[in-house]
């Protein structure tokens, strides 16, 4: 059997004024820019990466599931091949906005051509096409929040990032080659006490159902009950990278370690229901029935076939769900 091989090609990033970046994506971010006036109004912190990979035998050969399903794409016009190729690039700009005399700011992050193919956006005929559709450059904002450092340590507003550790739990995906990431709309307070970090946060996890208002520029939200609300606490000895060279270079071991406790409740929710496939040999259908009894408090439903039904019995499954309906 061969292995599994996936190599990039290419792979390129531009950066400039790194001071203002929008992270804020975990509790360790206590802003060292807000504690003394600041010398500029707006920064500004740019990236733009270009990737390619050439990617073979992604699905080791083990060819498709019984029920037909492909573990990985395969050539178009050549199913016994497994060479495929991928290419594209982002921009990512983050903006920072500050009050001269210090204590606020405002962070914004905006991602352009996210994850989008060279390419990918031919105008016309593609054998024929010289240029690329610009209403396909989509803009997103990822990130946008407040500031504000007091006298007992900083208060953070809006949306931004949700990172902790290694992130496992929770990954902000501030890496060069990440492509998603972690966000929460939250309200945080962070602040050193006794040689640590200690945080506490209330996300706004989930809300709605909305209805507009009367003039139609706004929504209501018409059932409260049903919100998903997080509360988070941490504590943690954290030190930055350049404080870990510096102590390396002084001969001192440097140890970092930090606990999280997140509390998520919901008062109202939809009816809900437990599907197990029969065949499946994935999951077990037995792990299954029984998650289902201890973990959801439901009673599973069953589906001759194999862990795709939605592929494999599609007909079968949309009479299922309107019969749960």
């Amino acid at each position: 059997m061969r292995q599994r091989f996936a190599s990039s090609i290419l792979c390129a990033a531009l950066s400039a004024a790194a001071s203002s970046e929008a992270r804020a994506a975990g509790f360790t971010d206590y802003d060292e820019s807000l504690r003394a006036p600041h010398e500029h109004i707006v920064e500004a912190h740019a990236q733009f990466r270009v990737r390619g990979e050439i990617l073979d035998n992604l699905d080791l050969d083990r060819g498709p599931t019984p029920s037909g399903d492909l573990f990985y794409p395969v050539p178009l016009s050549d199913p016994k091949g497994q060479i495929l190729t991928r290419a594209d690039m982002r921009v990512r700009t983050d903006f920072g906005f500050f009050l001269p005399s210090g204590g606020l700011s405002l962070k914004i992050r905006l991602d352009a051509f996210d994850g989008m193919a060279l390419g990918s956006a031919p105008i016309g005929i593609p054998s024929a096409s010289t240029t690329q559709d610009p209403s396909k450059s989509v803009i997103r904002v990822k990130r946008a929040y407040g500031e504000a450092l007091t006298p007992f340590g900083l208060l953070m507003v809006g949306r931004m990032g949700n990172n902790f550790g290694l992130g496992i739990l929770a990954n902000s995906g501030d890496c060069a080659d990440c492509d998603s990431g972690d966000s929460a709309d939250r309200v945080a307070f962070i602040t050193p006490l006794f040689g640590h970090i200690w945080a506490v946060a209330y996300d706004l996890s989930s809300t709605g159902p909305f209805v507009p208002d009367k003039a139609g520029t706004r929504v209501i939200d018409v059932d409260p009950t049903v919100w998903v609300n997080t509360i988070t606490t941490a504590v943690m000895r954290y030190n930055p990278d350049w404080a870990i060279d510096r102590r390396s270079h002084a001969g001192k071991a440097t140890f970092n370690y930090g606990a999280y406790l997140s509390h998520r409740w919901q008062k109202n929710d939809v009816p809900a229901t437990y599907l197990v496939a029969a065949e499946d040999r994935i999951v077990s259908p037995a792990w299954s029935r029984r998650a289902a009894a201890e973990r959801l408090g439901v009673e599973a439903v069953e589906l001759p076939g194999s862990h795709s039904p939605y592929l494999a019995r599609p007909a079968a499954l949309a009479d299922l769900l309107a019969d749960q309906a």
